[in-house]
């Protein structure tokens, strides 16, 4: 047995990711243009072989609910990160993070304007 395998196995008891990208219910979407984007079933792979619970999240929502949870005056919040490549977002309503019907909230850069996206 590998060493990281006998650790997670005595040690570890939930993992936690987070990806820059879309969140679904099977993986996440990767890809920095929209064009090339696919899905990647991360979560099925480490829940398979390691047995134990994981969850996956998408970068910013972990972030959005921790200014969240740190600052009292508000109920409601929208985070936003502009980089040089791209734009993207965290939205926590009623202390909870909202990831939309598809796992798409928050994700700004995937806007259309014109014939581009907002991270072109």
């Amino acid at each position: 047995m590998h060493l990281f395998d006998s650790i997670i196995d005595k040690y570890i008891k939930y993992i936690g990711i987070i990806v820059l990208g879309i969140v679904t219910e099977n993986g996440y979407i990767t890809g920095l243009g929209v064009d090339d984007w696919k899905e990647v079933s991360l979560i099925n792979q480490i829940r398979n072989k390691f047995n134990i619970p994981c969850i996956l999240e998408n970068d910013l929502n972990p972030i959005a609910l921790g200014y969240f949870k740190t600052n009292i005056e508000c109920n409601n919040m929208i985070y936003l990160l502009f980089t040089d490549l791209s734009v993207r977002g965290g939205i926590v309503i009623n202390g909870k993070v909202y990831q939309g019907n598809k796992g798409y909230a928050g994700e700004v850069g995937v806007l259309p304007i014109n014939d581009t996206y907002l991270n072109e």
